[in-house]
């Protein structure tokens, strides 16, 4: 994938991009008056489905998955603790688009479709005159769903499509390319890492053990063996569905860098903000679980986010220990690029004071898992306040400390009540609070051809 080359290529069309100031490439007919530190700049939010923060370099991971990333986050800002409200991608994306959690979108189903009213992030964007498009690999979030309202284009484009991806960066890079008068909101939803983990040639087997003779190969049913068995997290088969899963974020890498390469402030002529990001996370089971959805564990919940605009004074390559939200996205949008504010209240915060180097107080971050048909009113559940996180799951809390154990391996319930007292008071609030916001979206019927395409990336159903 040529990914060392396009990492430092990338490296150097960002440092270019902060020594000729942030003004570069705003178009001179784009002059309705307006405020924000980057009002009137093109963005792109490339959000790679699936995506664990621990298993890129520049979080952390020992092997080198991702290099293309690593270089990007040399010249980004990288949020170290970032978290995705829900662990599937329907409410995730969501609340990306519209800073709500699931329990106030009603996005809780698969047939689910966004109610009226509640606006979107590709709606303020276009109310300021932005050309909004949107490419998509995931058919969870396709056009059925609402999430298209506010994108003058929104393209729906299935992974197992023959040269989907080819289509995909051939389409990415036109339109960074493009010359436009109109500011660009893009979006771009790549399907991999997602199950099953079916990377290319010789990527797949990158890390692969050559001593393994097991049968695992990364299919759905694989994955779905491994969970019903219960296998150690250390277990071979675990070990070889990790190690295919990595060669498949090494083949996504370089997928972004194809992308991205040499069209960061280049020759195009126009002046970008990026962000990556993802819809949650992956577990091998850390706790008894494969894959995504049904837990707030780290593996689930914990993601990537980076973010640079160049010359607009954010410190390149800085990290941000606070711990922040997808829900933070718009909210930060909005007093970025100078948007009107939604009419619903915004449930994150903006983290411009974050990227300008400030420090915000503390706060609680809420998770909730998908919600299933046979336990609607009781998903897990999580709450994080500084170092600690408390998991609520089957009617039990568990007391975690992130800092001394980021594995959430030994619950500290017992040992300190109050506090578990304290972020029990805090969930509980939360959740009454939420159902006093409930909102109950309608449904629309799945189609044969969607069905068929869901349950190729192992969901059944409405489930």
């Amino acid at each position: 994938m040529g990914g060392r080359f396009l990492g430092a290529f990338l490296i150097a069309q960002l440092a270019s991009g902060c020594a000729e100031g942030g003004g570069a490439g705003v178009p001179a007919t784009y002059a309705e008056p307006r405020t924000g530190v980057l009002a009137g700049r093109s963005v792109v939010i490339v959000l790679v489905d699936s995506l664990h923060s621990a298993h890129l370099g520049c979080y952390g991971a020992e092997r080198e998955t991702s290099p293309v990333l690593d270089a990007l986050a040399e010249r980004m800002v990288r949020f170290e603790a970032a978290y995705s409200p829900s662990s599937w991608t329907l409410p995730s994306v969501t609340s990306l688009f519209t800073s709500l959690e699931q329990e106030r979108h009603g996005m809780r189903r698969m047939s689910r479709v966004l109610p009226e009213g509640i606006e979107t992030m590709a709606e303020l964007f276009r109310e300021r005159g932005y050309r909004t498009e949107a490419l998509i690999q995931n058919r969870v979030v396709d056009e059925r769903t609402g999430l298209d309202r506010g994108f003058d284009q929104y393209n729906a484009i299935s992974p197992t499509y023959p040269g989907a991806t080819r289509k995909m960066i051939e389409q990415v890079r036109y339109r960074l390319q493009r010359e436009s008068e109109e500011p660009t909101l893009l979006y771009v939803h790549l399907f991999a890492p997602h199950q099953p983990y079916e990377a290319p040639e010789p990527l797949r087997d990158l890390w692969v053990d050559e001593a393994y003779d097991g049968t695992v190969t990364g299919t759905l049913e694989d994955c779905a063996r491994i969970a019903h068995d219960r296998l150690a997290p250390d277990h071979p088969d675990v070990e070889q569905l990790s190690a295919l899963y990595d060669g498949y974020v090494r083949y996504v890498d370089g997928v972004i860098g194809a992308m991205l390469g040499g069209v960061i402030n280049g020759d195009g002529g126009r002046d970008w903000a990026f962000v990556v990001t993802s819809d949650h996370g992956e577990a091998f089971m850390q706790h008894r679980c494969v894959g995504h959805g049904f837990q707030v564990y780290e593996e689930q919940v914990r993601v990537p986010l980076l973010f640079a605009a160049p010359g607009a004074g954010f410190e390149p390559g800085s990290v941000i220990a606070e711990p922040v939200s997808l829900l933070d996205v718009l909210p930060t949008f909005v007093e970025c690029f100078g948007l009107e504010p939604p009419a619903h209240p915004m449930r994150g915060r903006s983290l411009l004071p974050l990227l300008k180097g400030e420090v915000l107080g503390e706060r609680a971050l809420f998770l909730t898992a998908r919600f299933s048909g046979k336990s609607m009113e009781r998903p897990q559940r999580a709450v994080r306040r500084g170092r600690h996180k408390l998991v609520r799951r089957k009617g039990h809390d568990e007391l975690y400390d992130l800092e001394a154990d980021p594995g959430e391996e030994v619950d500290l319930s017992s040992e300190l009540p109050a506090l578990a007292r304290s972020l029990s008071a805090d969930l509980d609030t939360w959740i009454a609070e939420a159902h006093e916001d409930w909102v109950e979206s309608e449904s629309e019927e799945l189609s044969e051809e969607t069905l068929r395409a869901l349950e190729a990336i192992g969901y059944a159903g409405d489930e």
